[in-house]
């Protein structure tokens, strides 16, 4: 029974959908789309001017034996350099999880990292020589100004073996927003199952455009009302009104006719009070607008102090949302 054991290929696989991950987070802020199990490569991230990464991931259940390490190299280095005679490449990409990938224990300092992504000009000379060598004998052309070796830490059993992946993540994540830190679990979760789909897509043309992979993130981001820019409420008190009234600030403010209006008008406000700091600006704003903004919501029969604090709540998360949504797309 032990040789029908899986575990070791199904942990190349879920080693790839990782690599993958992170790969795509290098490039995300110019790539367009990453496809699993591509045409040609393992993985493919692919750019708007028609250039594309090819990486092929190579891993091992135990990363201190390298038994085959020279296949897996020697391997992926030959199906990278066919990936250039077919599409025009950006960067090709070696991914391993070995501690001693070129079994050259010399050159295993470059690699003894938790994360190492090493250009073939900052590779040790041994291992520069070994793979031109390879290249020479199989007649090979490797663009080596864009060829890269990236080691990753992907070894042990449960959620440990991810910790590396998860703080790459987790990285990305509250470089874009502090109010991201502690979501890198759930976030990576959620990109695994993503991955992991795409790559049994049988259609190969089945991409994860970046618009997908992100927008989660957009929706948590905006999935919350703040009120720092609200003075005269206290916490419980902003509270109580979200759960009454939550579902009309929430309806109000996808209103795309009410969205435009207080977006246009706060640019405008912005453009006159450029004396004032930003919350000063947004807080003058929110209370200034509110007062126009009552034929909006039908809150007749609410006292007038709760009707006061909806309106400023909507438009509130109408501006904070939108400047979340803008902070996310600079950063991707």
């Amino acid at each position: 029974m032990s040789g029908r054991n899986a575990s070791a290929e199904l942990s190349g696989w879920e080693f790839q959908f990782n690599a993958g991950i992170v790969i795509m987070l290098n490039y995300i802020r110019e790539a367009d789309s990453v496809r699993m199990e591509g045409t040609t490569q393992d993985i493919e991230v692919f750019f708007n001017d028609g250039r594309t990464v090819f990486a092929q991931a190579k891993s091992c259940s135990n990363p201190d034996d390298n038994s085959n390490a020279s296949r897996d190299w020697e391997s992926a280095v030959t199906t990278l350099c066919e990936a250039c005679q077919k599409s025009p490449v950006r960067e090709l990409i070696f991914v391993t999880n070995r501690h001693d990938p070129f079994c050259d224990k010399d050159s295993m300092r470059k690699f003894d990292h938790a994360y190492a992504l090493v250009p073939f000009a900052n590779l040790p000379q041994a291992c520069k020589d070994k793979i031109s060598k390879y290249c020479l004998r199989k007649g090979l052309s490797l663009p080596t100004d864009r060829f890269t070796v990236l080691d990753i830490e992907f070894s042990g059993d449960g959620f440990p073996r991810y910790e590396t992946i998860k703080e790459r993540v987790s990285s990305f994540l509250v470089e874009i927003d502090p109010l991201f830190s502690g979501w890198g679990s759930h976030v990576l979760q959620f990109w695994q199952q993503q991955f992991g789909m795409n790559a049994s897509q049988k259609d190969r043309n089945i991409r994860i455009s970046k618009r997908r992979m992100i927008w989660p993130l957009i929706v948590r981001l905006c999935d919350r009302v703040d009120v720092d820019w609200i003075d005269d409420f206290d916490g419980s008190s902003i509270e109580e009104i979200e759960g009454s009234f939550g579902s009309i600030i929430e309806a109000h403010s996808e209103r795309f006719d009410l969205v435009s209006k207080i977006m246009t008008s706060y640019e405008t406000y912005k453009t006159l009070h450029r004396n004032k700091t930003e919350r000063e600006t947004t807080a003058a704003f929110i209370l200034e607008a509110q007062q126009g903004l009552s034929d909006e919501f039908d809150l007749r029969d609410v006292d007038p102090e709760i009707a006061t604090a909806v309106r400023k709540l909507t438009i509130e998360k109408i501006l904070m949302e939108r400047r979340k949504i803008a902070k996310v797309k600079k950063a991707v």
